[in-house]
């Protein structure tokens, strides 16, 4: 800023430049939405579970709204009824893995690879 002095100019040059760059650095760029979302579940829940998770939420809202211990027992027969379906279903989606495997031992690591969601296997698998 040495040079500037005097230069009314060359200073709001200046200022422009060094407030652009901080921008920049600083704050953070929206990113597109599609491009980071998660994408939709392989095998979505029907109509009747996710009408009861929903049910399950509104009565959680009700309950904190009211503190009744009536709405706070509903809450927990549909929080357990929720449980056992979501179990259900992934009880099914092991028996489908377990049959494929079986059926086709040979793509079952290949499946295994593509269908997983963290951290890379640490065993090789033999084909």
């Amino acid at each position: 800023m040495g040079s500037c002095d005097g230069d009314v100019d060359r200073m709001l040059d200046y200022f422009k430049n060094t407030l652009l760059s901080r921008i920049e650095q600083y704050i953070p760029v929206v990113s597109n939405f599609c491009e980071w979302k998660k994408a939709s579940l392989k095998c979505p829940l029907d109509q009747k579970d996710r009408k009861l998770i929903r049910k399950k939420s509104r009565l959680w809202n009700r309950y904190i709204e009211t503190r009744n211990s009536q709405i706070h027992k509903e809450y927990k027969k549909l929080r357990n009824e929720v449980c056992k379906q979501t179990r259900l279903i992934e009880g099914r989606s092991s028996v489908r893995w377990q049959s494929n495997a079986s059926l086709i031992p040979r793509n079952f690591g290949n499946m295994l690879i593509a269908n997983r969601s963290h951290k890379p296997l640490l065993v090789t698998l033999k084909k």
